[in-house]
């Protein structure tokens, strides 16, 4: 999640907020103004601001949070208009805004995912769904890879986030901000993440197509955790929590899909 505050005084034109990659800015259109947005990165943002107008008034919807496609530029979110046209205007607002798009509320929930690893390897489910250590409530999996194994893409996307510089550890939440992880978007509007990996240890780019069963990086034991594993868990992105969901995958060539379960070993056949 990520804030920004503009304040400006609307008498003309206001300039471009430059503090965040999600620019939000103003226009004069004579009868007030109007909001649009940037946003160069290859997935939905979503927005939401709190305006405190003086001599306009919004029109647009109430719960004020706003959608903003994936690398838009100049693209309208609001107009507000004056109210009275002798007397000047201004405008405050507080912006808080995320990946993915806050309103989604369907997505393909029978779509089979490929095991993230590589044909012949076999691992344990070490924590699955709603798991009593760091899975509480969470529809997350971990995946037994050892350190340097390699990770393929569960599902096709495009890679939207990666951080691998860290290399520190430990089973503290406050080892949570060392994570090393890729994000990539599914053309559903879900995300799945790939986490602990090793120090510098993506073979893909920001902005990057990946297919189904592609190599994407190397596992690792980075960030909140006591040992080497793979983290992998699919959400849709609220504008400050992730609604996790569980995954189909294929586990072998004839059987059909199901939900991987905790404690059992699962070979990649395929």
């Amino acid at each position: 999640m990520y804030k920004i505050s503009l304040f400006v005084l609307l008498l003309f034109t206001a300039q471009a907020n430059a503090q965040s990659e999600l620019k939000i800015y103003f226009e004069n259109t004579g009868s007030g103004t109007n909001v649009y947005a940037d946003n160069p990165h290859p997935i939905v943002q979503s927005a939401q601001i709190d305006f405190e107008l003086t001599n306009l008034r919004n029109d647009s919807a109430a719960d004020c949070v706003y959608i903003i496609p994936a690398q838009a530029q100049h693209f309208l979110l609001t107009s507000l208009y004056k109210i009275d046209d002798n007397k000047a205007y201004k405008v405050g607002t507080n912006v808080m805004y995320n990946f993915g798009n806050h309103k989604q509320k369907t997505f393909d929930k029978d779509f089979v995912y490929h095991l993230p690893y590589g044909t012949g390897k076999t691992y344990i489910i070490h924590q699955g769904y709603n798991g009593k250590f760091t899975h509480q409530g969470d529809n997350a999996l971990d995946f037994s890879l050892a350190e340097g194994d390699q990770i393929w893409a569960a599902r096709g996307g495009i890679v939207f986030q990666i951080i691998e510089n860290n290399s520190r550890n430990c089973m503290s939440p406050n080892c949570e901000q060392y994570n090393n992880y890729i994000s990539i978007v599914h053309p559903d509007g879900t995300i799945g993440e790939y986490t602990h990996l090793k120090k510098d240890g993506a073979i893909v780019n920001i902005g990057d197509t990946v297919t189904q069963g592609e190599p994407i990086g190397y596992s690792g034991k980075t960030g909140w955790t006591d040992g080497p594993h793979l983290h992998f868990e699919v959400y849709l992105q609220r504008l400050t929590t992730k609604e996790t969901v569980k995954t189909l995958f294929k586990v072998g060539g004839s059987e059909a899909p199901i939900f991987l379960e905790e404690k059992k070993s699962y070979k990649r056949d395929y």
